[in-house]
């Protein structure tokens, strides 16, 4: 942990401090998911089990990384420092991941609430005008209403996401189906087959350009007194 302090570090060199320490330690652990079939109606959902999964720092790394590599070499919509990611759900590994993503390519990250209504997450997502909107497979259906106004969005990335449970792979379908009627240009796809693709791709350094008073996150308020107003964080601000 000291040899994250040096003064001058960047938010990516700290992490890549960490995993070089720990590599093979234990970075992160959720409970474990078990699919269930319901005998009476024949689908299949989640249940939490007892046990927690765990992933290492090296593992954590190579996820992001990889991430990384494919967001920036996108064929159709490369993202570039500066770009925004808006994220919709509620906290995970994967949430995590997505976060640090945004931290190794420079991008913006604006975190929204999963429980406020489109009509209040759209004109967020309006004024910050995302590359990419990352959602758990859980909140599609809110992700995909607040979005179709905002024409600069080029991806869905659906993260926590599990085709074996109904509930997820419906979702999945019925945003897919809809973006392609509404705004084709929005592809849909998973953290999962982001990971696949950019893992088969050379490894994007992380980015080091200006300084760390760029811009990191944008923190909007409830908006239950007004309108929701976003607070802008450095990347210093972050580290701290």
């Amino acid at each position: 942990a000291l040899a994250c302090r040096p003064p001058g570090l960047r938010l990516t060199q700290v992490f890549e401090t960490l995993v070089e320490g720990y590599a093979d330690r234990p970075a992160l652990g959720q409970r474990a998911r078990e699919l269930v079939t319901d005998d009476r109606t024949g689908r299949t959902s989640v249940r939490l089990a007892s046990q927690f999964d765990t992933m290492s720092y090296r593992e954590l790394w190579n996820r992001v990384r990889a991430i990384a590599t494919a967001w920036h070499h996108d064929s159709e919509h490369p993202t570039i420092a500066g770009d925004v990611v808006v994220t919709i759900g509620f906290a995970s590994a994967d949430y995590l991941v997505v976060d640090m993503v945004c931290a190794y390519l420079g991008l913006v990250t604006v975190p929204l609430q999963h429980n406020a209504p489109a009509s209040r997450l759209r004109p967020i997502i309006e004024e910050c005008e995302p590359r990419i909107v990352a959602v758990s497979a859980e909140y599609l259906d809110l992700a995909v209403e607040s979005l179709l106004t905002t024409p600069t969005v080029a991806q869905v990335t659906v993260f926590d996401y599990q085709p074996g449970v109904d509930e997820h792979r419906e979702n999945f379908e019925r945003a897919t189906a809809r973006l392609r009627d509404a705004v084709a240009h929005v592809v849909v796809t998973t953290v999962d087959d982001v990971v696949d693709c950019g893992s088969r791709l050379p490894i994007e350094p992380p980015y080091a350009g200006e300084s760390d008073e760029r811009l990191a996150a944008i923190l909007y308020t409830s908006g239950s007194t007004g309108a929701p107003k976003g607070v802008m964080y450095t990347e210093a601000m972050v580290e701290i």
